[in-house]
């Protein structure tokens, strides 16, 4: 479903972008420009938008969040989590600044650790054969799904 983007839209866009407490940048698709919102603006330099790194990554639609390397003002560079989601008038590029207790590198290595956890809990550690315990969860999730399609 296509929306018509008319000048009040993309302005309302605009001004909600702004109040957004997190750190977002709308890549207009007409002419490329770009708009961060305040807290953007205020974390980071709005210089490298420009760069075709960055832009490119808004435009390629990435489904994940992906770590990239932004620069404050100050010069100094700190690894983020960005996605890009499709918008009516462009791109937005939604910045998960981990500024709190859980950096990028710590979520990279909790869930690298879960994913570790997970194989451990389903498999015997002496044979690398799968446990009463996983199989006890496949059933049941199987069965789950064939109640659903039948």
């Amino acid at each position: 479903m296509d929306i018509a983007v008319t000048p009040p839209l993309y302005e309302t866009l605009q001004r909600l972008i702004q109040r957004l407490p997190i750190s977002i940048v709308l890549f207009t698709a007409v002419d490329g420009s770009y708009v961060p919102n305040a807290r953007f603006a205020e974390s980071y330099e709005s210089g490298q938008l420009a760069g075709a790194d960055l832009a490119g990554f808004a435009q390629a639609g990435a489904d994940t969040w992906e770590a990239i390397e932004l620069h404050r003002h100050d010069g100094s560079a700190v690894k983020v989590r960005a996605k890009s989601i499709a918008a009516p008038t462009g791109t937005l590029l939604v910045v998960d600044d981990a500024s709190g207790p859980l950096s990028v590198e710590h979520y990279d290595y909790l869930q690298l650790r879960i994913a570790e956890l997970e194989s451990l809990s389903a498999t015997d550690c002496l044979t690398g054969a799968w446990n009463r315990a996983h199989l006890e969860r496949v059933i049941a999730s199987e069965t789950s799904r064939a109640a659903r399609l039948n």
